[in-house]
């Protein structure tokens, strides 16, 4: 593994944290810079030591540090912003020096007070991975950038401008990281090492796809009830989150877990207990509630029996919008309408109707052995129970296709 500073105590030099959170550490003691890391000076450091012997001019800065802010005379303000931030550092029991200098027109860090900075190694790594051409130098890179990545840059003060900026640089060069490491270890079978990768980037950043490559990695290590369990967590955070069903590899990922799923031998009534559906959920009026994929299936096999059965079934499309039929662009009055459209459609419909979510604003529904004409009454039914739901103006659009003529 590449070296890298990891024990703080190890000589004098101040060790500072920005991937994460902000943790200033000296001689093995974390050191607290006034009372609050959001302060002004301490900004001024962090924004210096981000940019290391590039430098940054006082212009950058003074937008930076006061952003947003009327000061009638700037480097006034500035020079005393300067001065206070070196007391503080001696009185934080840190050594003694300027910590920020003048040089060739930039404030540059004083090269008299040794600092190592996590985010100016994990840029430097990344770099070095970039530049070598040997797949295990460039492993070696990453696997310690990756190491250092903790999470979002400077994560206390993430609403600063300037913060947000950076930290998408930052985030960018751990994606790319990420992407890499993973599948240098999925080509070298090393399914251990893959999982690892894509499971912290998915705890960093969930609803990014990173959970398709740890599904990946559960699989390949017949890891199955973990990636079962992935799954249907994965499926619960798009649908309440994002109002959208699992991306594309997930749904792929699930086919090739389905095929490998083994039980151990259960006897008949074991087996039936745990397909019936519990009686809470049997016992409420209305439609069954299911999973996009579980929908998907069921709209299969039922359309394969409708012949046989002699039933009709119709696919039906309930659209939320405004009183002008245009989408919502209110998020909050979105998801409120959303759960309340789902609370409609259950009790609207009867225990045979089967449906789902497929996005934040739209449910699909199968609604069993009716007649055309019908299909306008039940979009009527639901209409009407939404509107009684919510206490905004709720419309909703409907579509219908007779499963007949679709499949």
């Amino acid at each position: 593994m590449y070296p890298q500073e990891r024990e703080d105590n190890k000589d004098n030099r101040i060790v500072v944290r920005m991937l994460g959170g902000f943790t200033v550490t000296y001689k093995g003691q974390e050191i607290a810079l006034g009372r609050n890391s959001s302060a002004r000076f301490v900004q001024l450091l962090q924004l210096v030591w981000l940019q290391g012997r590039r430098g940054i001019t006082k212009e950058k800065l003074v937008e930076a540090l006061y952003d947003r802010v009327e000061i009638s005379n700037v480097n006034s303000s500035f020079n005393t912003l300067v001065y206070r931030m070196r007391i503080q550092m001696q009185n934080a029991g840190l050594p003694e020096g300027e910590y920020v200098v003048w040089r060739n027109g930039l404030y540059v860090p004083d090269e008299n007070v040794p600092v190592w900075i996590d985010a100016q190694e994990f840029e430097a790594l990344m770099e070095q991975a970039e530049q070598t051409a040997d797949p295990e130098q460039k492993a070696a890179c990453c696997r310690a950038a990756f190491d250092l990545y903790q999470g979002d840059l400077l994560s206390d003060v993430s609403g600063q401008l300037w913060v947000l900026e950076s930290g998408i640089k930052y985030k960018k060069m751990f994606s790319k990281c990420v992407l890499w490491l993973g599948e240098y270890a999925r080509a070298g079978r090393d399914y251990l090492t893959m999982e690892t990768v894509y499971g912290k980037a998915a705890g960093l950043y969930p609803l990014e796809e990173w959970e398709s490559g740890l599904m990946d990695a559960l699989l390949a290590q017949s890891k199955y009830k973990r990636a079962l369990e992935l799954y249907n967590k994965t499926v619960r955070l798009y649908s309440d989150e994002l109002g959208l069903p699992p991306p594309e590899r997930m749904l792929e990922a699930y086919k090739r877990l389905s095929e490998k799923l083994v039980h151990c031998p259960g006897t008949m009534d074991e087996i039936v207990g745990m397909l019936r559906e519990p009686m809470d959920d049997y016992d409420k009026a209305g439609a069954y509630y299911c999973s996009y994929p579980s929908f998907i299936d069921a709209y299969r096999l039922l359309s394969r029996n409708m012949e046989r059965s002699g039933i009709s079934m119709y696919l039906m499309m309930c659209t939320l919008a405004d009183y002008e039929g245009r989408a919502l662009q209110n998020e909050e009055k979105l998801k409120e309408q959303s759960e309340a459209l789902c609370q409609a459609i259950r009790v609207s419909l009867r225990q045979g109707d089967i449906f789902t979510k497929y996005s934040i604003s739209q449910y699909l529904i199968l609604v069993m052995n009716i007649r055309d004409e019908d299909c306008g009454v039940v979009a009527r039914r639901i209409t009407g129970k939404l509107r009684a739901l919510t206490t905004s103006r709720a419309e909703l659009l409907c579509q219908v296709r007779s499963v007949a003529r679709v499949s």
